[in-house]
């Protein structure tokens, strides 16, 4: 990830090898951590993998402004919002995922969880929130796992932790989640 422009996220490494770990022992699992995490090997990787998990920053705009955002006041316009931060493959790459390079790719996982903060916000259309949740529904993902607010790193780390701990057991994400969760009620005394 371009560090001069984002704010280090230290969990981040320690939730990847956790679940790395966690799931290494029934998938094949491959695990890019920093540099090694660009937009290309991720790409390459993505469209071929079960059960996906980006712990990045993510944003409903391109924080960078690359492509214009207008605001359209037509009725029709279906323009998908969500920017995914990964490392620069090259230097003529910005790193950014953006959610219509991932609709138009094949990705059948039966789980994609973006471990970032606000990747559930989108364009609010009849047809529902355009974002990359929808997005990764429409490249063929089963399910997928994101979030509504800015989420603390720490502790989106160990929530991760608990969820695939108890989603490698069940291969039911939503249970999985709702454990997680009760766990980390648990942890802070609510």
């Amino acid at each position: 990830m371009p560090s001069a422009f984002f704010n280090p996220l230290p969990g981040s490494e320690k939730e990847a090898r956790h679940i790395a770990e966690l799931l290494g022992k029934s998938k094949q699992t491959v695990l890019l951590c920093g540099t090694a995490a660009t937009k290309n090997a991720v790409v390459h990787h993505i469209e071929r993998s079960t059960v996906i998990h980006l712990a990045t920053h993510a944003f409903e705009e391109d924080p960078f402004n690359r492509t214009p955002s207008t605001p359209s006041v037509a009725y029709n316009d279906f323009s998908t919002k969500g920017t995914i931060v990964l490392a620069k493959s090259d230097e003529g790459c910005s790193g950014m995922l953006t959610s219509l390079e991932v609709q138009n790719m094949m990705i059948p996982a039966e789980l994609v969880v973006l471990s970032c903060c606000k990747t559930a916000q989108g364009k609010v259309t009849h047809e529902g929130t355009l974002g990359l949740s929808q997005a990764f529904i429409s490249a063929g993902s089963g399910a997928v796992l994101v979030t509504l607010w800015s989420i603390p790193d720490l502790q989106t780390a160990e929530l991760m932790k608990r969820f695939y701990a108890c989603y490698v057991s069940s291969r039911d994400a939503a249970s999985a989640l709702q454990q997680a969760m009760l766990h980390m009620n648990k942890l802070e005394g609510v």
